[in-house]
């Protein structure tokens, strides 16, 4: 059966897209021949989403009936065509959930304060004021007051600053409103250095840059001087994480002057000295910033804060109680100088996106269920209230996240107090970057609060859609990543169908893109790996500028990293049958729709990727290590390097504690998943704080026989359970580790395993003796990953190459090899191969980026005097003139003789040389040595781009990629051979074409060049007189920009084995 599917793969296997539909712009006729295209091309199913913006808007309006009639009918009509539908969970936009239904109360909420400085031995009886709140939404969480730190009381007076040598107004910057910015510019690539002069020599403690909402702080450095003239670097920084602040401490400096160095152009907000302590990076330690910042560091033992910086928690005092509803409070505040802090929560103002203006709303509370409950209730329940639309979608999916932070939700002191053990009340200062007890306190706090929020977001949002999609019957399928606001692993392990995404490029993104779907769905036992790919911008084919064969690298590395459904960016719905190219998604994403010109030879790429996903689909992961990404928050995956990489020939994946925790055992000194994975060895992060519950289980799997590579703990990076806590994790230690210390004891045993640290990787595997699963002397140009089905061993190696490559590949296992080629769906033995040291060493030869599965089956040892491949020799040329048929859209097709292969868009016709779509070449020949010949192949040499070859009438193939051939044997004949050969280029020639001609259509300046508004020939107020024949909602191209290679080039010939 797993043979006779790979060559004509179930429906179950195909590949799906994600169906854009733009901005209103929608049409019934234009949804049914969308669908019946993607039938027709060989895709499964399609993920359909609603986007606003992305050109001008269309007649129709979001959530309207009209709306609602045309979801139903593109529904329908999937199902007729045996098309799997998803819907994404918000009916506008891609990320994330959300709508008009969404209240400002359950709206995605974050922490704001208010502060207010009062002299002690008096009674206050006043208003305190309300912090920032947005869409008057605000709600109180508590008043707390302590005695104001001394490095808080001393004034710190205002600088004048200069951008050069030119004192500015920097009002702007020194304000403290971050609404208000002001922009610096980098001029021939010189910094931007804002000089910062005070009257008097200032002890400057903290700094902070804060960047203009949604924009980047470029790197730099803050420097000081006594006279202006000669500075001293304090420190230098890298850009920091995107949208976030820089928050820095330092030993305390007395200078006048002080600038600072930004590497490229800025967009300010505020920059203050302080002499107050500020903790490291507190906004991002705190969840306060749009890009989390990811795994946070405790601040340095050399920076550590002294006793004039620190509040003493014991000094708090909790006035919450004294405070009325309108903020009013009454206290009789004691001695000394007091810093009231008035902490409310009030809506992030986020807005799912992108949508249209009917279709817009907000975001929705990630870590409160009930507004989940509400969102679902309005976008996703009434389709599934519709008995006969329920039965026509089988999945839910969430996209990307894209939303920025949130740092609070109305249960949260509740939430931290089951979750964590103790209150958060007296530690709230430390969210405004104040040190309460000790600086480690405080950072252990803040450990706290990530995981805290993290894990709400985990439970109460992917858990809990995840729970609304099994009640109604459906699928869960998630992009887990992004923006860093929780952890990648853990999300993705609460999705039926955890997705990845990989953009096409100049070259395939590494390992870790595809495992941030694979490796949750693996250790969390999902069948299922989808990816997001082939999304591109515009110079890596969002331009039409790409290809199958362009593709092809990226598809391999994709399945080699562990994806088994890809899930095609982008297919833009049409609504017009005669607009080429037509609607897009402005610059983004590859355009896999009808109006492509290789939409046609669109099945054969298909066939290859379901023969591949279809084995794929198959089995178990097969790897030797398991990393640990860590136990804190927030984490976006881990990509192993160093001493700690994984050696070539090794695969892995990536956990999270839950899984160490509650989902491992140990078999034969094997760690196992209850799905029966089973890794060798078991990597944790060097970080020497662990929790009391991990070092536990840590010594028990190693005890149970598990080889555990770990730094000996010293102490607990959370306040939980404190002191006691650090006592048993260094009891722990010191029973698991004993004298282990990575220096110069780097293993011990304990129990029936062992435990490591300061080993690297390779050398525990080679002391353990573990082979490469695979290797070959091309090293790292091959690339491969291995099932195991139903006891068979399943190989699938690519070549990453452009070049033909020959190679000795190394398997551990046993068995005959058979080679199972996805292109064609052959499968044939490979009858040479030997066995040395229990591996399977069979030669192999690769195409140019040629992919192939080997398969071990039954066990025997032997070398054959048969080829594994075949040696081709050339038997005939086919040279001399080609007739070649041109296949213009609208117009009768024009025949033009070649008198030799040629690169049409060199030519001086100019329908010619801008021409874009179909070509048929044609040529009669004789081959008289038929009957002599068992395996004839006609090669076509180079193409551009697409190639359908038919022989004598008998259709032979698509030919997209190399080997740039197809079998001929049952076609030819020793006379009057007629063959003919499609060749499909691509859009690009003609869309810069049209530019040589008068424009008829207005597009935006700038970056981004949307069409501004429909033109009058669109709209059908005037004839279309430009002599254009393409049309696209995204301008790409140029008159000046250079023409693509286009045609057939050869050499053509038909080859022989010898």
């Amino acid at each position: 059966m797993l043979k006779k599917q790979f060559s004509s793969p179930p429906d179950a296997a195909r590949p799906y897209v994600f169906w854009y539909w733009i901005n209103g712009n929608i049409s019934q006729e234009g949804l049914a021949a969308d669908l019946d295209a993607m039938h027709e091309a060989g895709i499964g199913g399609a993920v359909i989403f609603n986007i606003g913006g992305h050109g001008p808007a269309g007649p129709v309006k979001l959530y309207t009936s009209e709306w609602r009639e045309l979801m139903r009918f593109a529904m329908r009509r999937a199902d007729e065509l045996g098309l799997d539908i998803s819907l994404n969970n918000s009916m506008a936009g891609w990320s994330s959930s959300g709508g008009p239904w969404i209240t400002p109360e359950l709206a995605m909420q974050e922490v704001v304060w208010s502060e207010t400085k009062l002299p002690g031995g008096q009674v206050f009886d006043g208003q305190l004021p309300q912090p920032s709140t947005r869409l008057d939404c605000y709600r109180d969480i508590a008043l707390v007051a302590f005695p104001t730190p001394e490095c808080e009381l001393a004034g710190f007076p205002e600088p004048s600053v200069l951008l050069g040598d030119v004192e500015i107004d920097a009002g702007a910057l020194l304000d403290s409103d971050r609404s208000t910015w002001k922009s610096f510019d980098a001029e021939g690539g010189s910094p931007v250095c804002l000089q910062f002069s005070y009257d008097r020599p200032v002890p400057v403690r903290s700094v902070s840059m804060v960047p203009r909402e949604l924009r980047d702080l470029p790197g730099g450095k803050l420097l000081f001087s006594n006279d202006g003239i000669t500075w001293q670097e304090e420190f230098s920084f890298s850009r920091p994480e995107r949208f976030a602040p820089l928050n820095r401490v330092f030993p305390v400096r007395v200078a006048p002057f002080w600038r600072i160095e930004f590497s490229g152009s800025v967009v300010l907000s505020e920059v203050h000295f302080s002499r107050g302590y500020c903790i490291a990076d507190w906004t991002g330690k705190a969840m306060s910033d749009p890009y989390g910042t990811v795994k946070p560091g405790f601040t340095s033992p050399s920076l550590d804060a002294s006793p004039d910086e620190i509040i003493l928690r014991e000094q708090i005092v909790d006035l919450t109680g004294q405070m009325d509803a309108e903020g009013r409070l009454r206290w009789d505040v004691p001695e000394g100088n007091w810093t009231v802090l008035r902490f409310g929560y009030t809506p992030t103002g986020s807005r799912v996106e992108p949508a249209s203006r009917e279709g817009g709303g907000l975001e929705c509370d990630k870590f409160n269920p009930a507004a989940l409950d509400v969102h679902w209730k309005n976008s996703i329940q009434p389709w599934i209230d519709d008995p006969e639309m329920n039965a026509l979608f089988r999945f839910v999916h969430v996209d990307s996240y894209e939303r920025h932070q949130q740092n609070w939700t109305a249960c949260m002191p509740d939430e931290f107090l089951k979750r964590r053990g103790y209150d958060l009340s007296s530690y709230l200062p430390v969210l405004t970057g104040r040190v309460i007890g000790s600086v480690k306190e405080s950072e252990r706090f803040l450990w706290d609060f990530r995981n805290t929020v993290t894990g709400l977001m985990h439970d109460n949002y992917f858990g809990h859609m995840q729970q609304l999609c099994a009640v109604a019957g459906k699928q869960f399928t998630c992009e887990p990543y992004h923006q860093n606001q929780f952890n990648n692993v853990t999300a993705g392990g609460k999705a039926d169908i955890p997705m990845c995404e990989v953009w096409d490029g100049p070259s395939p993104a590494g390992p870790y893109w595809m495992k941030l779907g694979a490796s949750p769905a693996h250790v969390y036992g999902k069948q299922i790996v989808q990816c997001e790919a082939m999304t591109a911008s515009g110079p890596n084919g969002g331009s039409w500028s790409n290809d199958f064969w362009a593709m092809k690298d990226d598809c391999d590395a994709i399945f080699c990293g562990g994806v088994n459904r890809m899930v095609l960016h982008v297919y833009v719905h049409q609504p017009w049958e005669d607009l080429v190219p037509g609607q897009t998604l402005a610059v983004y994403g590859t355009h896999f729709e009808r109006s492509n010109t290789w939409w046609k030879q669109m099945p054969a790429f298909t066939r290859y990727l379901s023969r591949c996903q279809h084995l794929l689909q198959k089995g178990r992961f097969v790897a030797d290590i398991l990393y640990s990404c860590g136990e804190n928050s927030p984490c976006k995956s881990i990509e192993p390097g160093g001493a700690m990489a994984p050696p070539r020939g090794y695969d892995y994946d990536v956990c999270d504690p839950y899984v160490i925790l509650n989902r491992l055992s140990v078999d034969d000194g094997c760690l196992v998943l209850p799905e029966g994975i089973r890794y060798r060895l078991l990597v944790l992060p060097d970080d020497m704080e662990m929790t009391s519950e991990m070092v536990q289980r840590i010594g028990e799997l190693v005890e149970d026989g598990a080889v555990v590579v770990a730094p000996r703990p010293v102490c607990s990076p959370s306040l939980s359970g404190q002191p006691s806590a650090d006592e048993k994790i260094r009891a722990m230690a010191d029973k698991i580790w004993g004298d282990c210390d990575g220096q110069q004891v780097k293993e011990r045993r304990y129990g029936k395993g062992r435990i490591c640290w300061g080993k690297p990787v390779s050398q525990i595997l080679s002391e353990l003796d573990i082979s490469p699963d695979f290797q070959t002397s091309a090293g790292p140009l091959v690339r491969h990953i291995h099932k195991r089905i139903d006891g068979t061993d399943c190989y699938f190696i690519a070549n990453s190459s452009d070049q033909s490559l020959a190679t000795d590949a190394v398997f551990r296992t046993d068995g005959i090899p058979e080679i199972w080629d996805p292109l064609t769906g052959e499968i044939r033995s490979l009858p040479v191969f030997r066995k040395e040291n229990g591996r399977t060493v069979v030669p192999l030869r690769f195409e140019p980026k040629q992919a192939f599965f080997v398969i071990f089956k039954g066990k025997a040892e032997f070398v054959s005097g048969e080829r594994n491949f075949p040696a081709l020799k050339t038997v005939q040329s086919l040279e001399g003139p080609w007739n070649v048929m041109f296949h213009f859209r609208g117009s009768p097709p024009k025949t033009v003789v070649f008198d030799s292969l040629e690169d049409w868009s060199k030519r001086s016709e100019l329908e010619l040389k801008y021409f874009s779509g179909t070509a048929t070449y044609s040529k009669s020949f004789d081959f008289p040595n038929i009957g002599k010949i068992k395996s004839l192949w006609l090669d076509l040499g180079s193409v551009k781009n697409v190639a359908e070859v038919r022989l004598n009438g008998k259709a032979l193939g698509t030919v997209w990629c190399a080997p740039w051939r197809v079998d001929i044997k049952d076609a030819v004949r020793a006379k009057d051979n007629r063959l003919e050969i499609d060749i499909v280029n691509l859009w690009v020639n003609r869309l810069i074409g049209d530019e040589q001609l008068p424009a008829d259509c207005e597009y935006t300046d700038g970056v981004w060049h949307l069409l501004k508004k429909w033109p009058d020939w669109f709209s059908g107020k005037c004839p279309r007189t430009s002599g254009r024949t393409t049309f696209a909602t995204f301008k790409h191209w140029n008159k000046d920009d250079p023409l693509l290679e286009s045609g057939l080039f050869g050499p053509v010939t038909i080859q022989a084995a010898e």
